[in-house]
C-alpha cells in the first residue's frame, strides 16, 4: 500500500508545477478543463487502480491464514491492529500468540 501512496505523491509533485506553468499559455476555461482531466488521468485513476490491485493481491494471500479470522485483524487496512504489521501467507505478526477468534458478525 505504501508504494501506491508514494507514487501518487510523486505524480502529484510533478503534475502541480506542470499545470501551474501552463496556466499563462491557455485560456482560463481550457486550462481548468485540461487540469481536471490531467489530475484524474495521471493521479486519481492510477492510484485507484493501484489500490484495487493491492486489495486483490492481499485478499488472495491472506485468505486461509490464521489472521483472517482473528479478532485483531482489520480487513479494510489488511493489518494486524496489535502489532501494526501486514500479515501474509508466510508471515503472521504474532506467531499465533495473540490470536483470538472473532465471533462478531463481520466474519461468519
Amino acid at each position: 500500500m505504501g508504494e501506491v501512496v508514494y507514487y501518487t505523491i510523486i505524480r502529484l509533485a510533478v503534475l502541480i508545477p506542470l499545470i501551474w506553468f501552463t496556466k499563462p499559455l491557455l485560456d482560463e476555461r481550457w486550462w481548468f478543463v485540461i487540469s481536471i482531466f490531467l489530475i484524474h488521468a495521471i493521479i486519481i485513476y492510477p492510484a485507484y487502480r493501484g489500490y484495487k490491485k493491492f486489495v486483490e493481491r492481499s485478499k488472495k494471500e491472506i485468505e486461509g491464514t490464521l489472521c483472517s479470522i482473528c479478532k485483531h485483524y482489520e480487513p479494510t487496512a489488511m493489518l494486524c491492529k496489535i502489532h501494526d504489521k501486514h500479515p501474509s501467507a508466510q508471515f503472521i505478526p504474532c506467531d499465533g500468540h495473540d490470536w483470538e477468534v472473532d465471533l462478531s458478525e463481520k466474519n461468519p
